[in-house]
């Protein structure tokens, strides 16, 4: 008995050594047992003594009918191994926009503290599912964070075992972690705001479609509306392509609201912009609420509004995002299987006129 547990101890340490040496990858099938029996000489149970070892320590998981995984947890973070950063694009991460700089960047220092490098993926409509797998697989990504609603995609990197967490992105019907910003709440308190301000009627102008970011801010301003027992009396559905004609229909003279959410920075700008060109002044003629980056609010919104204006904007950190991201892949590494959670960011309404929000 003491000679066949020396044995399966011995097997054990090879099939780690290899896992760790890259020859098995995160969502690979080991060999059968019956196929290391052959190849090692070993008997049946002294190998699947040696499998259950591996399997108690997280490195692989038995699968009925199909075998034993390798899992992500078998990825050795001392190695320096990447965590990937999938962003639905077809720019280069190197011409990636300000605000998914931000994120990458973030991931990049999180990452860092664990011992993980960054693997930025580019992932747009040119993007071949298999070849982006492929590449998570040859670079043995340790962990996956998901920028992206291809459903396709998603449900791929799931499928090769690797922990997924999708970030600043999510879709209903979604079995996958996420961590995103608090939409309901930054629309709450955007529509509070303007409240506050003195109006009863509000106007939205941008996307109710196109993500779950714009259904929860929509319904976290109707809630504050109804709140109040006010009401949303104008909804103008535009997209980015089409926001700057949109923008200054909006304000044509006969029917031009006066206090509008367009809670997306560059929206919002678009709607500055057509004020501008129509002589109105924000503030008094137009109050607006928009939305950035805490990173971003100085340089990429408040610097393109007048320079006496409050500029409010709900804000959320990005690096906050990314350190919880990534807290959360490695919990999934730690316990593979875990029931999903869907994190929200703080945020908050800032401005000008206060610098820590109000």
């Amino acid at each position: 008995m003491l000679a066949t547990g020396r044995v399966s101890n011995h097997l054990t340490a090879v099939l780690r050594e290899a896992i760790a040496g890259g020859r098995f990858t995160t969502g690979e099938y080991l060999p059968t047992v019956r196929e290391l029996s052959r190849e090692h000489g070993l008997a049946i149970r002294t190998v699947q003594r040696a499998l259950g070892a591996l399997e108690a320590d997280g490195l692989v998981a038995a699968e009925p009918r199909r075998g034993y995984r390798v899992l992500a947890r078998a990825n050795d973070p001392e190695r320096s191994l990447p965590l990937a950063y999938i962003l639905s694009t077809d720019d280069p991460p190197a011409r990636w926009d300000e605000m998914h700089m931000q994120l990458s960047a973030g991931l990049q220092a999180a990452a860092a503290k664990h011992g993980w490098s960054l693997l930025a993926v580019a992932a747009g409509a040119e993007a071949r599912v298999p070849a982006v797998m492929g590449k998570l697989r040859a670079a043995r990504a340790c962990g996956v964070v998901l920028d992206t609603l291809d459903s396709e995609m998603i449900e791929a990197a799931t499928r090769i075992g690797l922990p997924a967490v999708m970030i600043d992105a999510w879709m209903e019907d979604l079995t996958v972690d996420a961590v995103l910003q608090d939409n309901y709440r930054g629309g709450f308190l955007a529509a509070q705001h303007l409240l506050q301000r003195g109006h009863r009627e509000l106007c939205w102008f941008g996307n109710l479609t196109e993500s779950a970011h714009a259904r929860e801010r929509f319904g976290g301003a109707n809630a504050a509306l109804i709140n109040d027992g006010a009401r949303m009396s104008r909804v103008v559905a535009t997209d980015r392509q089409g926001m700057d004609a949109a923008a200054h229909a909006l304000l044509a003279p006969a029917e031009r609201p006066r206090a509008v959410l367009a809670l997306w920075r560059d929206i919002a700008l678009s709607v500055a912009r057509a004020a501008q060109a129509r002589g109105l002044v924000l503030g008094r003629d137009l109050d607006l609420v928009g939305w950035s980056i805490e990173e971003l609010y100085e340089t990429a919104y408040r610097a393109h509004l007048p320079q006496d204006y409050a500029a409010p904007a709900v804000c959320w950190r990005a690096m906050t995002m990314a350190e919880t991201a990534l807290q959360r892949l490695v919990e999934l590494r730690q316990r593979p299987g875990a029931t999903c959670l869907r994190q929200l960011v703080p945020v908050r309404l800032r401005t000008q006129q206060t610098g820590n929000g109000v």
